[in-house]
Formats: C-alpha cells, structure tokens, sequence
C-alpha cells in the first residue's frame, strides 16, 4: 500500500510463477532466477487496486509503507547468503525492533489521524473505507481473520447511531486504533509466511529436478552410460512416481495458496514439513532402487553359479532358468535341474531375503526319485558344502524330507507353489510404499 513501492498487477505475477513452473526441469541458474523473480513479486504484491489504493487515508498510508520497507528489508536479509548467521541475527533485531517503533508510532498516528478528521462521522465513515480495502487484500483475511471480523463489528454496531458524544468518539478512534494495529499484525505474519512459501516452492522445484535427473541419468549398471536406464517405477513399485505426483500436487497447491486466502500459514508449515519428509523419501526409494537391482543381479549371478556346480561336480542338466512370475526380476529366480543319472529332479529357489542384502537360498528335492534318504541326505549335504565353499548357504528347513514335485519340463511357469512357500517357510516379496505424512 505504500505510495512509493513498485506495484505488480496480479497477470504480472502469474507470468512470472508460471515461468517458473515451466523451468522447473530446467537448469539451476535458470530455475534459481525464476524463483527469485517469484519470491520478489510477491513480497511487492500488496495491493492490486488502484481505487482501493486511493480509498486510504494519508496516515494509514504511511503506516504501510514503513511496515513494506520493514518486510522487503527483511526478506532481503533471510536471502542474503553473503551474511553470516551472526549478521542476519543481529539485522533481523533491528528490523524487530523497527517494528517495535512503527507500534509505537500508532499514538502518532491517531494523533495525525484526529486532526485529518476532526468529526467522529467523518472519522467513521474512513474507517468503513479502510475495513473495504483490507477486505479486498487476501493477506488480511489469510493472517488477520479475528481482528477483521471483530473491526467489522465494532463498526456495523455504530451504523445509524449518534456520533456526536464523547462515547462514540471514543469508540470510533478505538476501531482506527485497531486498524493500523491490524496492519502490523498482517505485516509480521506475512513475512513468515513469504519466507516458509518461498523455501517450499524452492524446495518443491528442486526435488522435482533431481526426480527429473534420477529418471535420464540413473543407468543399471552404475557409471556405465551404455547399459540401460534404470525404469524407477518398477523398481520402487510404482512408488517413484507416486512421490512425483505428491511433490507436483503441493508445488501446485503453493502456487494456489499465492491468491488463495483460505491457504492457511498452518497448511503451508503442513506442506513443508512434508517436502522435507519427501526429501528424505526421494533418497531412500533411489538407494532402495540401485539395492534391489543389484540383488537382482546377485540372485541371477548365484544361480549362474549353482548350475555350474551341479553341472561339473554332480552331474545334473538344466531343465530351466529365470526369475519367477514371468521373469519379473524383483523376484526369486528359479532354477530347476535334473540329475542325468536317474533323472532325479532338484530346484533351486534364490529368494530376496528379508535383510537388505541378502538372499535365501532353498534347495528341494525330488521324492519321485530319492526313495533313500539317508543317501539324499548326504548328496544334499555334499552340494551344500560345496556352495558354502562358494560362498551360497542353503537355507535348509526340510533337508532331509524330499518333495513329491511335477516333473519339470522346459517351458513350464517358473513360480512357486503355495505349497513350497508354507512348507519351506518361503517369504512373498513385500513391495516398497510411501511413509503417509507424520
């Protein structure tokens, strides 16, 4: 409201938040300039209307105008990276205590403000002037609520009485009183909630980059550009994208809450902390990622070798490889295998582990064949210490209680029965999800 600072029309501001919408996925420099320009523009947004403006009186005026240089000044300072955290410290106390002189600047005021109005009608009929124009400012209804409805009631109460008696004058200098000390008021929870705003539309920019940068530079296999792009919703299950779609629904929820007044400071502190959950979240589903294809390469890798060793040193053929559920490769990989001598049919099931890191390793066996079991004990035995000398351990919790098993043929489903999972204690894999908000 202050007659000397540069006013921006409200299609003015949304050019410039829309721009930096747009270059959101764009380079830092770029997207660092469009957020300044936006913190800018709505730090300067005070009033749109230029009859509104004009409705003010000459006192109020000067009012907002020191309260706006405090603000800019302010906001200034909290941007400033040149400063230490001493110096913005000690300036933001200066500017505490400025707004400590501009409250106590207000007696002035209303002395200034007797002698512009020297009958309590006219006085009155100002004060209906001034409640219409901090009506019309968003910010007044967003931070000063209770005191715009109890000033709108204090004035509709006076409508049609007598104003002539020392009373009513003193009720009427009362409502300019709470006018300009509303102001303050808005001024104070305005800039918090410019700086919290612009800390989370920046915050909000940046995860949405770095999500844009993990999607085009994040490859299988690391630091090797040729092998494929990791597809980072199927290895988070989807949750990739999800934490997208909640990082694009705040930012645009920020953009709303710019000319929205029902967009509290308390949904704004909501929506920070959550960009700074999601901050965390973002980290761990791309660490979560690169594990789980890496164990998928794990698993692949100790199954190659476990074909080996019964191949060269136990005399068992492939029937077939792969990972389970149509060769989702988030999942067990498979191998069955049969013994050339007899036909003795084993599989070999390599489960993600319920441990980060690790992998379980189950061996069954075939009943149709293994009639014997203490000689089926002491083979499953001697492929279970050769693996162990490769470093596989065999999870065994019926080693010595073969299975009646289809007879595997090329071709067949790789997947795992009911059946198997209850009775060797096989676990299902357990998708990744989004914490919901603290």
């Amino acid at each position: 409201m202050s007659a000397n600072h540069q006013r921006m029309t409200s299609q003015e501001y949304l050019e410039k938040t829309e721009e930096l919408n747009r270059l959101k996925h764009g380079d830092d420099r770029a997207l660092r300039l469009a957020e300044e320009q936006a913190r800018e523009a709505l730090a300067r947004m005070k009033r749109e209307s230029d009859a509104v403006y004009q409705g003010i009186s000459k006192q109020r005026r000067r009012l907002l105008e020191q309260l706006s240089d405090i603000e800019n000044e302010t906001i200034a300072t909290l941007r400033d990276v040149s400063r230490s955290t001493e110096q913005v410290r000690q300036r933001m106390g200066q500017l505490s205590d400025r707004i400590k002189d501009a409250t106590a600047s207000i007696d002035e005021l209303m002395e200034s403000t007797r002698a512009a109005f020297t009958t309590a009608v006219a006085m009155y009929q100002q004060a209906k002037e001034e409640l219409t124009a901090s009506r019309l400012d968003p910010d007044y209804e967003r931070f000063a609520t209770e005191e715009l409805r109890s000033i709108e009631t204090q004035i509709n109460a006076l409508e049609g009485r007598d104003l002539s008696g020392p009373a009513m004058q003193a009720a009427v200098q009362m409502i300019m009183t709470d006018l300009y000390h509303m102001d303050v008021i808005v001024s104070g929870k305005r800039v918090a909630f410019i700086q919290d705003q612009a800390e989370a539309l920046e915050l909000a920019a940046t995860l949405l980059t770095k999500a844009d940068n993990v999607r085009k530079n994040n490859h299988e296999v690391l630091d090797d550009a040729t092998s494929p792009l990791m597809d980072m919703d199927f290895w988070t299950d989807g949750c990739f994208g999800e934490m997208e779609a909640e990082l694009r629904k705040i930012q645009q929820r920020l953009y709303d809450g710019q000319r929205d007044a029902s967009y509290s400071h308390k949904q704004l502190k909501a929506d920070l902390k959550r960009l700074h959950e999601l901050e965390q979240i973002e980290d761990m589903l791309v660490v979560g990622a690169r594990s789980k294809i890496n164990l998928s390469y794990f698993r692949r890798e100790q199954g190659d070798l476990i074909q080996e060793i019964l191949e060269s040193d136990h005399r068992y053929t492939l029937i077939s490889k792969g990972f389970a559920k149509g060769g989702d490769e988030r999942e067990a990989f498979i191998l069955r295998m049969k013994r050339h001598t007899d036909g003795a049919q084993v599989e070999v099931i390599i489960n993600p582990g319920n441990t980060d890191g690790e992998a379980d390793v189950y061996f069954r066996v075939d009943s149709t064949t293994y009639m014997d079991s203490a000689t089926m004990a002491s083979i499953t035995q001697a492929i279970a210490d050769e693996l162990q000398e490769n470093g596989i351990d065999m999870t065994q919790y019926r080693a010595c209680h073969p299975e009646q098993m289809p007879q595997y043929q090329p071709g067949d489903p790789l997947n795992i029965s009911e059946q198997a999972r209850k009775y060797h204690g096989i676990a299902q894999r357990q998708p990744m999800s989004i914490p919901l908000p603290s």
